[in-house]
């Protein structure tokens, strides 16, 4: 809809100088996508709203583009290297007041905007306050009212701005300190004449009274235009998107007969898709125009595509989209998808950037470039805790993304679906939730495809997926150490990273190995015994594990009082008892017989009437005879440890 404020020698990105233009790439910047949601939030790229943005005016100096945000009543600002979009004015509510402060401003749905020569102001076309606005472009953005009547539609000229009368002027351009204006409603193109004290305006192109018509080859106002929506200048010429007419006309500003009108393409009154020369082509109801090297780029609304002219020879192609086809889709040329596309501007670069007014977004076009994409980020997590993965992506247009994984056993890697714990499958950013000590090891990367050639889609290296989880002892927390023997005993825990060991307090005589948790020692006695100390185990993650653990030392049996000698008549009964001490203090006994002392002691069992307690600290010999006079008997006590004693 506008020329922008510097003109720049840089190269066009788009492709200009064939009837047929190259292919070009079409993405979201800014705008809910790829779902349509309307709005009014503030934000970076996709996360900010809009609601039927309109007018679009690029400032190519300080890479700016300045959005008529029509239904939210507001000017909105994008600024490219960013992605931040942000209002400089309007309160969101329907009104007409000025104010120093921009956002204490209202519009009412403003359709136009255009930057005035120098790039410090910015011109808004007030649609239903048939009014035009000045906004200072320096904070806080002051808004004044310069031309037309305030909430009264009319056709009227005067030498007083104020006094003037429009009737739904949507389109805007500022040539030196002219200020064009397609007066839609009035089906005329109107100039305020901003260099001038008062701001007049006059009709410069169709009729004053505001009739509609396709009068050509005629001058100013004995032209004819219907419902003219949008308005472009190169310093030569304007070109009109001549909406109702269908075509794009061209009026003279320098050299000729100024003011004269002509079509520049589009069979006038009827409508179509057809890519031509001047007017063996057609457009279907453009509402958007800009200009930029030669080539007139079109927003052909009803058509859903971005068209372009040669200036030259009247030569229209089609740049983007496919017409009679609506969506929201970012691609390649004719694989994009628009829907009610109205302003257009571009940059210095030549990237156009288009308000696809009934996709609620900002979409820019421009050379098309391969996808790159970055090595995934990621952090350690605990158990439970969530993980993200992150790429960098690039390319022209916005490359699809596709997150695959490789489970820690091995194996190829897959695509990922949405699901409980996986998001952002199709997104920058992965989100694993939840994640488990099981998935620890996995390996993801992205996949980022946009079709370009040579290279249409790419992969990332893959990222580790490291889960880590708090240490939880599992070993026992007691044993026993025999006297006389090294005695090893390992602590065990899990968790991720390994966790290495310590003694934290307690009495302790051993020593212990950080790393594998092993402790050693060789106990000479069981003096101290049993020892008590607390041992801990940590990783760095949660809360270091502890364990009170209990070392008892052991020693064999020790007799205290061996079985004494015992003197009975024949037909008596003989006792013989032994006690022990030791650690622990739980024995078994067996009982031995040498036959009248010269025999081998052999294990002595019960036998009835004859012998009892064979395996118990007494044992107990009955019915004595005179041939078992000189029998020797002695026990064997053990409590579990090395080498039982034998009694005496």
């Amino acid at each position: 809809m506008t020329r922008h404020a510097v003109a720049c020698g840089a190269a066009m990105l788009l492709g200009l100088g064939a009837a047929v233009a190259q292919s070009i790439a079409v993405s979201t910047v800014a705008g809910s996508y790829p779902s349509i949601s309307s709005g009014s939030a503030e934000g970076v790229g996709t996360a900010a709203r809009f609601s039927n943005p309109q007018g679009i005016a690029v400032d190519s100096t300080h890479g700016i583009v300045y959005i008529a945000d029509a239904a939210n009543h507001k000017i909105r600002m994008y600024v490219i290297s960013t992605g931040q979009v942000s209002t400089i004015a309007g309160t969101g509510t329907s009104g007409s007041v000025d104010n120093p402060t921009g956002t204490l401003a209202s519009f009412n749905t403003p359709q136009g905007v255009a930057l005035d020569s120098t790039g410090a102001n910015l011109y808004v076309a007030d649609t239903f306050n048939q009014v035009i606005r000045k906004i200072v472009l320096t904070a806080p953005f002051a808004v004044t009212t310069i031309a037309g009547t305030v909430s009264s539609a009319g056709a009227v000229d005067n030498a007083a701005g104020l006094s003037a009368k429009f009737q739904s002027p949507r389109g805007l351009v500022v040539d030196g300190t002219n200020l064009y204006v397609a007066d839609t409603g009035n089906n005329s193109i109107r100039l305020v004449a901003t260099g001038t004290v008062g701001n007049p305006v006059s009709t410069f192109a169709g009729d004053p009274a505001g009739s509609a018509g396709v009068v050509d080859g005629v001058v100013g106002t004995a032209a004819r235009f219907n419902q003219p929506f949008a308005i472009t200048s190169d310093g030569a010429n304007l070109y009109v998107a001549d909406t109702n007419n269908h075509a794009v006309r061209k009026i003279v500003l320098t050299g000729g007969v100024v003011g004269t009108v002509n079509t520049l393409a589009g069979s006038i009154g009827t409508s179509g898709s057809t890519d031509s020369i001047g007017t063996s082509a057609s457009f279907k109801n453009p509402t958007g125009v800009t200009v930029k090297s030669g080539t007139v780029y079109v927003s052909d609304t009803l058509n859903n595509t971005i068209r372009q002219i040669l200036v030259s020879s009247g030569a229209v192609s089609t740049l983007a989209g496919t017409a009679g086809q609506s969506g929201l889709f970012d691609g390649l040329s004719t694989a994009a998808r628009f829907q009610g596309p109205a302003g257009i501007g571009v940059d210095g670069t030549g990237n156009l950037y288009i308000a696809d007014t009934s996709n609620q977004t900002i979409r820019r076009g421009g050379a098309a470039t391969i996808p790159t994409v970055s090595t995934p980020t990621t952090a350690p997590v605990a158990v439970g805790v969530n993980a993200t993965f992150t790429v960098t992506v690039g390319g022209n247009p916005t490359p699809t993304i596709q997150w695959q994984r490789q489970l820690a056993s091995g194996g190829s890697f897959s695509n990922l679906s949405n699901d409980a714990t996986y998001s952002g499958v199709f997104t920058t950013t992965l989100t694993v939730t939840n994640p488990q000590a099981s998935m620890n090891g996995d390996k993801f990367l992205a996949i980022v495809t946009n079709g370009v050639s040579p290279t249409p889609s790419v992969t990332s290296s893959s990222a580790t997926l490291v889960v880590q989880q708090a240490p939880t002892i599992t070993s026992a927390n007691s044993v026993s150490f025999p006297v006389g023997s090294q005695g090893t005993f390992q602590f065990v825990a899990t968790g991720s990273p390994a966790p290495t060991f310590s003694i934290i307090s307690g009495n302790t005589p051993g020593s212990l190995n950080t790393t594998t948790g092993v402790y050693t020692y060789t106990p000479v006695n069981n003096s101290g015994s049993p020892f008590t100390f607390v041992v801990q185990a940590s990783n760095g993650v949660g809360t270091p594990a502890t364990q009170t653990f209990t070392l008892t030392i052991q020693n064999g049996a020790v007799i205290t009082t061996p079985p004494a000698n015992a003197v009975v008549s024949p037909g008596g009964s003989a006792n013989f008892s032994v006690a022990a001490s030791g650690t622990p203090a739980t024995f078994t006994y067996q009982w031995y017989r040498s036959a009248g002392g010269v025999s081998p002691f052999f294990a002595m069992t019960d036998i009835g009437g004859t012998y009892s307690g064979s395996t118990g600290p007494t044992l107990t010999v009955f019915n004595a005879t005179q041939g078992m006079s000189g029998d020797q008997f002695q026990v064997v006590v053990s409590n579990g440890m090395p080498i039982p004693p034998f009694s005496p």
